[in-house]
């Protein structure tokens, strides 16, 4: 099945994120099919965790997506913030459950990690995923490597548990 990439079309562009773009971020992350993949629970928790993204877009961290004029994915590395640690950062993505597997992801991950290498003390780009995300392959397919495993790490019913993964990637690798 050949896949429609909207990348390639006149009416999409990526633009570093403002303030303006956090109810559209907050909106998807709200979303049952999004959150599962957050370890966000409440609707305060990702408020924090918006909160915490566009902050980090003041230091053209954070991309927004937009397709036709329309916001349709987010994407933010997120610096460490004390000296021994700051060679890694974490990278999340989000799109719109319209848009998914239409190439958005993927511009939005290949952007940020070119966003991780102009920061020259980061080695290591990261992202956590949780079993069964449709991330995982994307992440592998731009050169990701599991990194490890914690099995049973989030809990998503009465007796049932996904395990988290953390892929990551140097930022020697082309991108």
């Amino acid at each position: 099945m050949e896949r429609d990439d909207i990348t390639t079309k006149s009416g999409f562009e990526l633009r570093y994120s403002t303030d303006e773009d956090a109810p559209i971020l907050k909106q998807l992350l709200m979303d049952p099919s999004i959150q599962q993949w957050f370890p966000l629970s409440t609707e305060q928790d990702v408020e924090l965790f918006v909160r915490n993204w566009m902050n980090f877009s003041k230091y053209g961290c954070s991309l927004t997506a937009f397709y036709e004029n329309q916001k349709v994915g987010f994407g933010s590395i997120f610096l460490l913030p004390y000296r021994k640690v700051a060679i890694h950062t974490m990278g999340y993505v989000v799109v719109d459950p319209k848009f998914q597997r239409k190439g958005v992801g993927t511009s939005l991950i290949r952007n940020l990690i070119v966003l991780s290498q102009n920061f020259k003390v980061i080695e290591k780009f990261q992202c956590e995923v949780y079993e069964g995300c449709p991330l995982k392959s994307l992440l592998e397919r731009l050169s990701f490597e599991k990194a490890f495993e914690q099995k049973g790490f989030v809990r998503v019913g009465e007796n049932s548990y996904r395990a988290r993964w953390m892929f990551e990637r140097s930022n020697q690798d082309p991108v």
